[in-house]
């Protein structure tokens, strides 16, 4: 299990194997193609329970989860795996 914080001050915990697994990596190509893919990336990542949380963190003041606001926190959380998997 991964943990952090992002610049914004939410904290994760991501499963190391979620981003080990060839359906992830799947999604993260189809998301190059379609940007509607994120949908699936940011669950995958996270999980149900956790994405709520995030997409509460991010939600701006008339209600809505701005998509480049949750699109940084995936790269966020990538390179800082991919961070610490340098060390």
């Amino acid at each position: 299990m991964k943990k952090g914080q992002l610049k914004n001050g939410f904290k994760f915990k991501v499963d190391g194997d979620a981003i080990n697994d060839m359906r992830f990596v799947d999604a993260l190509a189809d998301m190059e193609k379609d940007a509607t893919k994120i949908s699936a990336v940011v669950r995958m990542l996270f999980g149900e329970e956790q994405t709520e949380a995030l997409y509460k963190h991010v939600e701006n003041d008339k209600g809505r989860v701005p998509v480049d606001e949750v699109i940084d926190c995936v790269k966020e959380v990538l390179d800082s795996i991919g961070d610490e998997g340098k060390n």
